[in-house]
């Protein structure tokens, strides 16, 4: 099997993309980077102690094992990040940014030792609430408005349904 190409995607920062999709990149590069210039200095600190421990990966892709009904998700302790390349290329640019910053604030909280994202004695469904919770809490403090996100899902639920499932 041939190994995954990947690229540099913030100059500086342990953190790479791996492209597989036939989407073109750069939209979602200029997006992420743009995202990751606006986060709190603490913030993108502490991330990239994480990469650099853990190798920091980003997924422009088709799908993941996994994926489910998510266009994006952070796994790996905040170390790796998946984009479903669909929904990407659809999501107008300030709601792209809020995606991006939403994945990079789970990224934080795993990365900073958050028990709602490192395992707590709660239900498992408790415990994604509230980690989600503090997501949209600190996009909003980050300047990401998270309902913005959330309008976006509710106002485009026939679109996603019909064309955000893996593989489409």
């Amino acid at each position: 099997m041939a190994e995954l190409k990947t690229e540099v995607l913030i100059p500086g920062v342990p953190i790479r993309l791996a492209v597989v999709t036939s989407s073109d990149p750069t939209r979602f590069r200029n997006a992420f980077l743009d995202t990751w210039r606006k986060l709190p200095q603490h913030a993108r600190d502490i991330l990239v102690v994480r990469w650099t421990i853990s190798n920091g990966i980003v997924y422009l892709t088709v799908k993941w094992s996994g994926c489910d009904t998510r266009f994006a998700q952070c796994s790996v302790n905040g170390s790796q990040f998946h984009f479903l390349s669909s929904v990407i290329d659809h999501l107008p640019d300030d709601v792209l940014r809020i995606c991006v910053a939403h994945e990079l604030a789970h990224g934080f909280f795993f990365a900073s030792g958050d028990p709602y994202h490192c395992g707590i004695a709660l239900p498992e469904d408790i415990r994604l609430r509230l980690a989600e919770s503090l997501v949209h809490e600190l996009c909003d403090i980050w300047g990401f408005p998270s309902r913005q996100l959330s309008r976006w899902c509710v106002d485009n639920a026939n679109w996603l349904e019909k064309n955000a499932a893996p593989g489409v």
